[in-house]
């Protein structure tokens, strides 16, 4: 992942995944729109954002099958994020918003998506952090080895 360093932007390895609640399991994501208003994220979203790239991520559908997701425009997928030190050592959260057109269809949630120039801001900016977290992501490739078909529309 990509940190703010001392002189600039830094690449760091730190573990996916707050710890649970009373020791249960993990918190892997943090809602923008609540994001800065929860207790547990405050520390890190207002001083340690971290930006994760990745050549896709992957989400599964309410059919339990498995879809890619990649950018159209670029090899990167940026997705915002923060870290912070808990009890487990330093961890990371990315931060989910709304689902756009090309994710609907899987998941009503997606990563927040940065754009190249946003990388930046996102990290040392702490005036555009709100503004950052209401923007659509782009919209993305949608992939999958195969698709449930139906002959009826069952919803």
């Amino acid at each position: 992942m990509i940190i703010k360093g001392a002189g600039g932007m830094k690449l760091s390895r730190i573990k996916w995944g707050y710890p649970g609640i009373n020791g249960s399991g993990v918190i892997i994501n943090a809602r923008a729109e609540s994001v800065l208003d929860k207790k547990m994220f405050q520390g890190g979203i207002r001083r340690r954002r971290a930006v994760i790239p990745a050549g896709h991520f992957y989400e599964w559908s309410r059919s339990k099958e498995k879809n890619t997701f990649r950018r159209r425009d670029r090899d990167t997928v940026c997705m915002a994020g923060f870290y912070d030190l808990t009890d487990a050592g330093e961890r990371f959260v990315i931060i989910t918003t709304q689902a756009n057109a090309s994710m609907i269809k899987v998941h009503d949630r997606m990563p927040l998506i940065l754009e190249k120039g946003q990388i930046k801001e996102w990290l040392s900016d702490d005036q555009q952090v709100e503004h950052l977290l209401r923007q659509t992501p782009v919209l993305l490739d949608r992939e999958t080895a195969y698709e449930q078909q139906t002959l009826f529309d069952l919803t």
